[in-house]
């Protein structure tokens, strides 16, 4: 059993701010290290997706919350906007203990007798949420080069993408 996990006060209040900012995604050759973006075609409807997806990320928040599995890659994820109707999804996911924040979007399109889904995955910032003020911190360094590479699993927002994609077919 995983230990259960639970995102602090701090990266409640600075993880929106931080994910709004982007300030990890400002230069765009720096951006491409800590950023993944992928498209896929499904012969399912639109609909049929957009239930799933919320299916998959319901099912990864709850595993982290009640230790009973890893989630995403082991992060605590905060599903901030689920917009069915839109076919739009962007999902906080927040590593443990030190709560570095990446943010993960699903755009869903209806495409002739199925659907297209983009997924796109980043990193926000140098400095994970938890510090005090790491979002003003983030914007003064957001020239710093930094990549999420994992050894395991090589770098950790294409591993997301993944991930994602594999729960969907």
């Amino acid at each position: 059993m995983a230990p259960k996990v639970k995102i602090s006060l701090m990266s409640r209040v600075q993880g929106p701010v931080q994910a709004f900012l982007r300030p990890a995604m400002w230069i765009p050759g720096l951006r491409n290290i800590r950023y993944h973006t992928e498209t896929r075609q499904f012969s399912q409807s639109a609909a049929d997706i957009n239930q799933a997806l919320v299916r998959i990320f319901t099912t990864y928040q709850a595993q982290v919350e009640d230790g009973t599995g890893p989630g995403l890659l082991g992060n605590h994820l905060v599903l901030h906007t689920m917009d069915t109707a839109k076919g739009y999804f962007e999902i906080h996911s927040y590593t443990p203990n030190a709560e570095w924040l990446d943010v993960i979007q699903a755009y869903v399109t209806p495409s002739g007798s199925g659907c297209s889904v983009r997924l796109r995955s980043w990193s926000s910032g140098v400095l994970p949420t938890i510090i005090p003020l790491a979002p003003l911190l983030n914007i003064a360094f957001f020239f710093f080069p930094f990549a999420g590479r994992d050894p395991k699993i090589g770098w950790t927002n294409s591993a997301r993408v993944r991930e994602i994609f594999a729960k969907l077919q």
